[in-house]
């Protein structure tokens, strides 16, 4: 599908279901809209990103359409509409749109500390869910242990200018 006919036919879609609306045949609250809009914006991203030959799209698409259908569950109560429950679900999302985003670019290093520290957090707020520890208990270790992120993202740093630098020499002999 080429790019310049998406707006044109989210323009269309939108003027269908607002005029259905109009005339009481169609009705969305707004969590309804928010949640499926925010599955049919990750699907447009990742029509899009099938068509860049850099796959800009795919962390967008891949969390959009997750957490919109974990949101969607949520409202139709299949899935907890707790708060932990809620959180844990966006980051849990955030990881695995990253594990997609790492699969389909190159560039992998950056993707797979995010898909390890997104998971994480997530797995945190689900363990909350399930009762195996006070989520203020998190909070007090939150407080005392948060200057271990700048360690992490320093090290990060370091290993992906480490990394350039290799791929610079190998390419320059």
């Amino acid at each position: 599908m080429d790019k310049k006919y998406i707006p044109a036919i989210l323009l269309i879609t939108a003027g269908v279901l607002l005029l259905l609306y109009q005339m009481d045949l169609f009705y969305l609250s707004t969590p309804d809209l928010i949640s499926y809009g925010f599955v049919v914006l990750g699907i447009v991203f990742l029509i899009n990103s099938f068509s860049n030959p850099h796959k800009k799209g795919v962390l967008g698409g891949v969390f959009f359409i997750l957490f919109g259908g974990v949101m969607v569950l949520m409202r139709e109560n299949m899935l907890p509409r707790a708060d932990e429950f809620g959180v844990g679900a966006f980051f849990a999302a955030l990881a695995l749109a990253n594990l997609a985003a790492m699969l389909t670019k190159r560039e992998k290093l950056g993707n797979l500390a995010w898909v390890i520290v997104f998971g994480i957090i997530s797995g945190m707020f689900f363990w909350a869910y399930y009762g195996y520890y006070s989520t203020w208990y998190v909070i007090h270790q939150l407080e005392i242990f948060w200057p271990a992120a700048l360690i992490i993202i320093g090290v990060l740093m370091v290993a992906k200018a480490y990394a350039r630098k290799r791929r610079s020499l190998a390419v320059n002999g």
